[in-house]
């Protein structure tokens, strides 16, 4: 289920794209993983793919409530493997400043988080590989309903 889909920028390596609200009810809880993927925009609709990450909302947290942004990798499945290639580029995510997120087990969970996506030296896509890509992003995760896990989910948000 694509949950969101942002904007293209056009022409850039180094896209930051409009901040915008993940809502803790459509990705499940804190631990349930849901995938990014970054594509290059053809006008065509044969998007082409730039790369993807797998992660969880607790693991997108963390390093905002330590005071930096998130950085994970892009992976494209059909590259992986090959000689030389080590990833597509990278996914980093910063929390609005005004952000406040739980801190106690009392506290319940925010209904949604504003959140700022930007990708840095994404894999060039346009003109056999010399130009520059027109990249969007969406967010899929399975909706709560779909999912089956006999895991409870999350209240407290903690690193050990």
């Amino acid at each position: 289920v694509t949950l969101y889909r942002s904007e293209v920028i056009m022409k850039e390596l180094n896209p930051s794209w409009k901040p915008f609200s993940l809502n803790f009810e459509d990705i499940g809880d804190l631990d349930r993983e849901f995938t990014i993927v970054i594509y290059d925009f053809d006008n065509d609709g044969t998007h082409d793919l730039i790369g993807k990450v797998t992660t969880t909302l607790r693991d997108l947290l963390l390093p905002s409530l330590e005071g930096g942004p998130w950085r994970l990798g892009l992976q494209n499945p059909e590259k992986v493997g090959r000689i030389g290639y080590s990833s597509s580029g990278a996914l980093c995510a910063q929390l609005a400043p005004q952000q406040t997120i739980i801190t106690t087990l009392n506290q319940p969970l925010p209904p949604a988080l504003t959140v700022q996506f930007g990708g840095i030296k994404l894999e060039r896509k346009d003109l056999a590989g010399v130009g520059k890509s027109d990249a969007f992003f969406e967010i899929r995760a399975l909706r709560p309903a779909d999912a089956h896990s006999s895991l409870p989910p999350s209240i407290l948000l903690y690193r050990s």
